[in-house]
């Protein structure tokens, strides 16, 4: 439940982007939801998440912090390396050519 709260509160947060009127209500409403409450909502991912992967090893085994290290790299360093490496071999030949093309600058 605190996860879920907390993930509301990361949308929260960017709320405050929201193009809003002359509504005042609606611009202080924005302003304390995501300046006050949604700036809790990263510190408390941190702590709980902290909090259960402690929880879910036997700490009293000997090696349980490099096992849950290898855990973690392989369940995000991998995926998110792969997504990068997907992201280059796609986005950048693309607008290199693209630039080319239009007869732009590599910028």
């Amino acid at each position: 439940m605190v996860t879920f709260l907390c993930s509301i509160l990361v949308i929260v947060i960017h709320a405050k982007h929201m193009a809003l009127d002359d509504d005042d209500f609606a611009r202080y409403f924005v302003y304390a939801l995501s300046y006050v409450i949604g700036e809790i909502s990263v510190p408390m991912f941190f702590i709980v998440s902290g909090f259960f992967l402690g929880l879910s090893y036997k700490q009293n085994s000997e090696h349980w912090y490099p096992n849950m290290l290898k855990k973690k790299a392989y369940s995000l360093l991998i995926p998110y390396c792969l997504w990068n490496a997907i992201y280059a071999l796609t986005y950048v030949p693309f607008k290199i050519y693209g630039n080319y093309i239009a007869g732009r600058d590599l910028v």
